[in-house]
C-alpha cells in the first residue's frame, strides 16, 4: 500500500514563463517505502501556460529548468530528488497537477545528534534463523490474549536456547504473571560478521512474521537491515561497494534477488539523520530458486559471506554478472530458458576455472599448417567431391573457425570435466553434457529428454554442477542444499 506525504518545493518554471515558484507537492511512496512519484501543484496559470502543458508529448525540460527538486516536509525534514519523467498532467481552476516519476531521492533531518550507524535497507532478504538474539520493539497497542501467548512462547524458547532451562507453560505463566511489556520479545534474527575490515550486523526484520507460503508474495519486499558503525572519515562509496558485495553473495546463497535499496545515517539516540533511496531493479520476492546456503546451522551464512569476500573482490565484475545470470534462472518461466541460462553459466564458469589455455589443444603448429595455400587448395578440392555446391568460403570457415577453434580451447564437455576434476567435483557424463548443443542452438530439448521428469532431472543436475563450481571457487566448506540431492542440506565435502 502506498503512502503520501506533503512537501513544499521550490521549482524553476522558466520554460512556461513562471520563474522560480514555491509549490505544494505530494510524495507518493511505493511498497518498499521509497519515494516513487511526486505531484507538483502549480497554481495561478493563465490560458497560454495551460495550453503549453497540454502538449501531446511533455518532457521535464518543457516545464522545469532543472531536473533536481528540493523541498521541505511538514516535519521540517528536507527532501531532494531527481525528476525522471512526467507521468501525467491534470487540471483544476487555473492550476495544473504534474505527476512526475522520481529517480534517486534523499531525505535529511535537522538533528545535530552524533552519528552512530550506517544502515542499509535490504530487499528480499529472508533467512531460516539468525545467530544472535535481538529484542523486538514493544507494541504500541494493548496486547491481545493471543499476542501475550506468542510473547510467552518466545520467552520460553529464549530461556531454553540461551540459558539451557526448559520451563513449562505453567512456570512461564507464573514467572511472568505481572509484567510490563517493555519489549516485544526476542527473536533469533541477526547475523554478525566481519566484512571489508569492519563489523556488520545483518537482520531479518520480518523473522517470525513471514507467511507459511511466501510464494504468494508477488512483489519485492523491504525486509532486512545491514548495519555497520559510523567512523570519522568513512567513504560512502566504499561502504556502498561493501553492501553491494554482501548483497551479491546473499543472492547466491539464498536464491533470491537481494539488493540494498536504502542507505540511512542513524544517530546515537536512534533518530535518522539522512536517508538516501535507490531503485536498482528487483525481481519479485517469489521469483527464486531453492536456497543454496541458508542459516540452517549456526554461522553458516556468516561463513559463506566471510569466505566469499576475498574471492569476489579479485574479480568483482565477473561475479556480479555471473550471479546476475543465475538470478535470471529463478525468474524464467520455461524450463528450456532455465536450461539455456544454466548452460551459458556452465560455459562461463568453466572458462574462469580453467583459465587461459597455455598450450594449444592439438598441436602448436597446427594453425600454421592450416594456413598453407597448397593445403587449403587440396582440402577444398577433396571437399568438392562431396558436392558440386561446396564453396570455398565453407572450406575457409572450416579451417579458420572450426579446426582452429578446436586447437584454441577444449570442447564444452572437456572444459566441464577438467573444471570438475580440478575442484574435486563429481563430473556429469559426456552424454548429459551433449544435450547442451540442441538447447543452446535450437532452443529445444533433446529427444531423450521427453518427459517432464527427465527434463527436471536434467535441470537440477546442470544447476548442481553450476552451484558446486561456484561454491568450490569461493572456497566455502559449510552446509549447502542442492535440488538434485534432496531432502536435506549437507556439508560441501559430502557431495
Amino acid at each position: 500500500m502506498s503512502a503520501t506525504s506533503k512537501v513544499t518545493v521550490k521549482v524553476d518554471l522558466t520554460p512556461i514563463k513562471k520563474g522560480v515558484t514555491e509549490c505544494d507537492a505530494y510524495v507518493e511512496r511505493n511498497s518498499l517505502d521509497q519515494p516513487e512519484s511526486i505531484t507538483v501543484v502549480i497554481k495561478g496559470l493563465d490560458a497560454a501556460q495551460i495550453n503549453q502543458l497540454c502538449k501531446g508529448t511533455l518532457v521535464i525540460s518543457d516545464v522545469f529548468s532543472n531536473a533536481t527538486l528540493t523541498g521541505t516536509f511538514e516535519d521540517g525534514n528536507t527532501f531532494n530528488a531527481e525528476l525522471a519523467f512526467i507521468k501525467r498532467v491534470s487540471f483544476g481552476p487555473a492550476e495544473a497537477h504534474l505527476e512526475c516519476y522520481l529517480g534517486n531521492a534523499k531525505q535529511t533531518s535537522a538533528t545535530t545528534a552524533q552519528l552512530r550507524w550506517w544502515v542499509f535497507g535490504l530487499a528480499n532478504y529472508r533467512i531460516a534463523n539468525g545467530d544472535v538474539w535481538t529484542e523486538v520493539p514493544p507494541p504500541t497497542l494493548p496486547l491481545k490474549p493471543e499476542d501475550v501467548a506468542d510473547l510467552k512462547e518466545s520467552l520460553k524458547k529464549y530461556h531454553r536456547v540461551v540459558e539451557g532451562i526448559e520451563y513449562t507453560k505453567e512456570q512461564i505463566d507464573a514467572k511472568y504473571k505481572d509484567f510490563k511489556v517493555t519489549s516485544g520479545g526476542k527473536r533469533l534474527n541477526r547475523i554478525a560478521l566481519t566484512f571489508a575490515a569492519r563489523e556488520w550486523t545483518l537482520d531479518d526484520d520480518l523473522l517470525g512474521r513471514w507467511p507459511n507460503d511466501d510464494s504468494k508474495i508477488t512483489e519485492s519486499v523491504h525486509s532486512g537491515t545491514l548495519a555497520t558503525e559510523y567512523r570519522d572519515g568513512d567513504a560512502v562509496e566504499t561502504l556502498q561497494q561493501a553492501a553491494d558485495d554482501i548483497s551479491d553473495l546473499l543472492t547466491l546463497a539464498l536464491g533470491r534477488d537481494v539488493k540494498w535499496i536504502r542507505l540511512a545515517r542513524e544517530t546515537a539516540d536512534g533518530s535518522i539523520s539522512e536517508v538516501q533511496d535507490r531503485r536498482p531493479g528487483l525481481l519479485a520476492f517469489n521469483q527464486r530458486r531453492s536456497a543454496l546456503a541458508d542459516n540452517w546451522e549456526p554461522n553458516n551464512v556468516k561463513r559463506f559471506l566471510e569466505t566469499g569476500e576475498k574471492v569476489l573482490a579479485t574479480d568483482r565484475e565477473w561475479w556480479t554478472i555471473t550471479i546476475g545470470l543465475l538470478t535470471q534462472v529463478s525468474s524464467a518461466k520455461y524450463l528450456i530458458v532455465k536450461c539455456t541460462l544454466l548452460n551459458t553459466l556452465l560455459d562461463r564458469i568453466t572458462s574462469k576455472v580453467n583459465g587461459e589455455a597455455s598450450v594449444p589443444e592439438i598441436d602448436p603448429k597446427l594453425n600454421e599448417r592450416l594456413d598453407r595455400p597448397w593445403f587449403r587448395w587440396l582440402l577444398h578440392l577433396l571437399l568438392t567431391t562431396l558436392s558440386s555446391k561446396w564453396h570455398r568460403y565453407r572450406t575457409d570457415s572450416l579451417c579458420d573457425n572450426v579446426i582452429k577453434g578446436w586447437n584454441a580451447e577444449p570442447s564444452f564437455p572437456d572444459k566441464v570435466l577438467r573444471s570438475c576434476e580440478s575442484l574435486g567435483i563429481k563430473a556429469p557424463s559426456r552424454s548429459k553434457l551433449g544435450f547442451r548443443h540442441k538447447i543452446i542452438h535450437a532452443g529445444e530439448f533433446d529427444k531423450k529428454l521427453k518427459t517432464i521428469e527427465k527434463k527436471a532431472e536434467y535441470l537440477f543436475g546442470i544447476e548442481a554442477i553450476v552451484l558446486m563450481l561456484l561454491v568450490r571457487t569461493l572456497g566455502f566448506d559449510g552446509y549447502i542444499y542442492l535440488q538434485s540431492s534432496p531432502p536435506d542440506h549437507k556439508k560441501v565435502s559430502d557431495f
